[in-house]
């Protein structure tokens, strides 16, 4: 994927390529957990006349293999099918259904984990605020005359911003995410 990549999406964060990997998979799949699934079990095994793109009449060898073809998808539908079902009962599901709320503008976190998300987003957005401002300092291209300026470039430098990032993370998280289903091999 990072192959052909314009020159705006080049040299990103890791969260920006699983976003965009993310966002395919569902345009593809339909779901990305749908396209995990696929990647845990593969694809049901089909005989060659089936995958074969060649026009041509079939033989009497290739058509016995058809309704073996149909029982193989069949159980393989079933397998993926059951291990979405399974996946949705697991504790992590039901929390990242939680968190995600149910209606629009609505959230499902608690006031405490509402109050970690923003504490996290804070010092992020500090962190960032701060290499910029370090840049911009290595490069003599600006002084920061004002005093939040300042104490910012000072916390980064001496790492009190990422100390403060990874105890509020600690502390743990409003990710809403929920990770890819376990699935078993069909039959």
């Amino acid at each position: 994927m990072k192959t052909n990549l314009l020159p705006h999406q080049r040299n990103r964060d890791g969260a920006y390529y699983r976003s965009c990997a993310s966002a395919k998979l569902r345009k593809e799949a339909g779901s990305t957990f749908v396209a995990n699934a696929i990647w845990a079990i593969g694809m049901p095994p089909l005989p060659r006349c089936l995958t074969d793109e060649r026009e041509r009449r079939l033989s009497e060898g290739d058509l016995e293999a058809v309704p073996r073809a149909i029982d193989s998808v069949l159980k393989w539908l079933d397998c993926l099918a059951t291990a979405l079902t399974v996946h949705h009962t697991t504790k992590e599901y039901q929390n990242a259904v939680r968190k995600a709320g149910h209606a629009r503008g609505e959230t499902g976190l608690t006031a405490a984990e509402q109050e970690t998300r923003e504490a996290i987003r804070r010092a992020k957005g500090d962190i960032r605020t701060a290499k910029y401002l370090a840049t911009q300092w290595e490069a003599h291209s600006v002084m920061p005359g004002l005093p939040w300026q300042q104490i910012l470039l000072h916390a980064y430098w001496n790492g009190s911003l990422d100390r403060r990032l990874e105890e509020v993370s600690r502390q743990g998280s409003g990710d809403t995410m929920c990770r890819s289903p376990v699935v078993a091999r069909p039959p």
